[in-house]
């Protein structure tokens, strides 16, 4: 039995949202753009409320959470 391979991969589950999570935080973090400001831009490409609401989210908790990873990073090293 011959399977066909599809030349594209699977999708990841999440990966839009994680993706466009990135764009937000880059925003923020490297240009100064408040999340408000950089979320047109990094939530164009994804369709559904949920991917945006998971983006959103993410974003988020990685901000509010910064300092503490941040001094969790430092204190492995």
């Amino acid at each position: 039995m011959n399977r066909q391979r599809s030349s594209k991969p699977a999708a990841i589950p999440g990966e839009p949202a994680r993706l466009a999570a990135m764009r937000l935080l880059d925003a923020v973090l490297r240009r100064g753009e408040t999340l408000d400001q950089a979320e047109k831009a990094a939530l164009r490409d994804l369709a559904g409320a949920a991917d945006k609401g998971l983006a959103r989210a993410l974003a988020g908790e990685v901000l509010r959470w910064m300092t503490d990873l941040d001094a969790l990073i430092d204190s492995a090293m």
